[in-house]
């Protein structure tokens, strides 16, 4: 058994999974994952099976693009606070808190193939962002107080993402 034979999750329970082989004599079998080796339960078997780690069974192609594409973005809305906008006194500081928000999240999502739920980690992450940093921008740029009523749902959608990392 390697890597080029194919495999299902068919039931996620803590440490053990359950795959389906397609071409072994027998249709289940119940393996532990210690590291990405994966130790198979049944002695007949009596081998190790290497599989790749869990988080490349989820690839999050999706979610680096995300980060790249939020990245940028912040190192853009960065620089056109610092030398184009110029906010003063509480919009300052409501801006720069924007922005390393922005930016530490956004570190954040490249590390999101580390969750054991990659999909829902980097759903809340950039939800949270977007919410969060978004708002507070509205703000600075529209001076308008409405924005920051759902800058606290875009800070609990960070804790989210956050605690999504113990599950």
């Amino acid at each position: 058994m390697g890597l080029q034979k194919a495999y299902e999750i068919a039931m996620v329970n803590g440490d053990y999974e359950k795959f389906k082989e397609s071409q072994s004599t027998t249709p289940t079998t119940i393996v532990k994952l210690d590291a990405g080796v994966v130790t198979s339960a049944d002695p007949t078997q009596g081998k190790d099976i290497l599989l790749p780690p869990r988080y490349a069974l989820c690839p999050p192609t999706l979610f680096i693009r995300i980060a790249a594409f939020l990245g940028a973005s912040a190192v853009t809305l960065g620089a056109y606070g610092a030398h184009v906008l110029k906010p003063s006194g509480g919009m300052a500081t409501i801006f720069h808190a924007a922005n390393l928000y922005h930016f530490l999240h956004t570190l954040l999502l490249f590390m999101v193939s580390f969750s054991r739920y990659p999909r829902l980690t980097g759903t809340l992450l950039t939800l949270g962002i977007v919410v969060f940093s978004g708002t507070c921008y509205m703000h600075v740029f529209t001076e308008s107080a409405q924005w920051m009523q759902a800058t606290p749902y875009g800070g609990m959608l960070l804790i989210a993402a956050w605690t999504s990392f113990l599950l």
